[in-house]
């Protein structure tokens, strides 16, 4: 098995549909936290003010509050408020965003196929959130 985290999640989870590849339908719910396009790559998070829109701003820094596993207790109100959205919106898709399948893969699955060695090229770039999954597969 080679991949990144992301896909190798993705599959053992079944291949669930992808909420960052829904953003249409998304606005179409919630026109006000609008989403310009999908954003796959957390290191694209680090910077919010590169956002073309509020709800784009809004998406990058509940992600990377995400992938820093920042207790929910402190997040910016707005931030909750359009996790409220977000969260709600992907539920009634049944879909998952890239934090998700991490977070997800952490509760539900073992190591992938019962791998007993595994490499994880440029590990220093791991988000707290993959780390996290990475240890437990580690264990």
């Amino acid at each position: 098995m080679i991949g990144t985290l992301h896909s190798i999640c993705w599959h053992a989870l079944g291949q669930p549909p992808i909420a960052e590849t829904e953003t249409e339908a998304f606005n179409a719910d919630h026109p006000s936290y609008r989403i310009t396009e999908a954003r796959a790559d957390l290191d694209d998070l680090t910077d919010p003010g590169d956002s073309k829109t509020h709800g784009d701003g809004l998406l990058q820094r509940y992600q990377l509050l995400r992938a820093r596993m920042v207790p929910r207790a402190a997040w910016p109100g707005m931030v909750e408020s359009f996790a409220r959205a977000w969260e709600g919106w992907k539920a009634e898709c049944e879909a998952l965003d890239f934090n998700d399948l991490i977070e997800q893969a952490t509760l539900k699955i073992g190591v992938p196929n019962n791998a007993t060695v595994g490499f994880i090229d440029e590990a220093q770039d791991l988000s707290t959130l993959q780390f996290s999954l990475v240890r437990k597969w580690a264990d």
